[in-house]
């Protein structure tokens, strides 16, 4: 009894106090979410009445710092809606059971890598699982490297910011011709100089392309 953290592992502390007039006095503390059942012992011989009834542990709140992200995206494509999941955890690991609207903040946010200045803002849901997996979304809309910033009540989550690289997506209508003035009258032999701007629907250039259509 004197020592069973050791004995036990690190799932349980515990401490036994001698009262000095033949009683004794135990606390435990079980940091994993699970059932247990509590065996007092004496020289390796229960005391009457232990095992005792089985104690039903549970998780304690969402703790940002030991949530983690799964396969937290890398590359994005602007104007389209990326979506990863984070695992909630309690302070002490345990996957928890919180739900996500039940906590008083949540922050999702691309910022600019060069600037630090936030470009988008996301969402944070529930799953619908109870289990503490959370759904993160956000649409990119600027190309470029970007820090991706998601929080739980004003933590970061495991990894966060996670470096992200948004891609330019597929030119449309909106690529935009310069054309410099120019006279007005010309002869054969003369050439017109323009510039074409290929760009995506949020405006970013295309600077690279491996389809046929830039």
């Amino acid at each position: 009894l004197t020592d069973w953290e050791y004995s036990s592992g690190k799932d349980i502390a515990g401490v036994v106090q001698n009262l000095g007039n033949g009683v004794y006095q135990g606390k435990v503390t079980i940091l994993r979410a699970a059932e247990f059942t509590l065996d007092v012992q004496v020289e390796e011989i229960s005391i009457t009445g232990s095992p005792y009834s089985t104690l039903t542990v549970t998780p304690a709140e969402v703790y940002a710092p030991q949530s983690v992200a799964d396969s937290a995206p890398t590359t994005a494509v602007s104007g389209t809606t990326t979506t990863f999941q984070i695992q909630g955890r309690d302070f002490y690991g345990n996957n928890a059971l919180t739900l996500i609207s039940s906590v008083s903040s949540t922050t999702v946010q691309l910022r600019d890598a060069s600037t630090g200045a936030t470009v988008v803002t996301g969402s944070i849901v529930d799953d619908g699982g109870n289990t503490g997996v959370y759904n993160v979304s956000f649409t990119p809309t600027l190309s470029g490297d970007h820090h991706l910033f998601v929080l739980i009540e004003g933590l970061n989550v495991s990894g966060s910011p996670f470096e992200i690289f948004i891609d330019s997506e597929a030119t449309t209508d909106l690529t935009l011709t310069t054309i410099p003035e120019f006279p007005t009258a010309y002869q054969t032999g003369d050439y017109l100089e323009f510039t074409i701007e290929a760009r995506d629907a949020s405006g970013n250039l295309r600077t690279s392309s491996t389809s046929e259509v830039f």
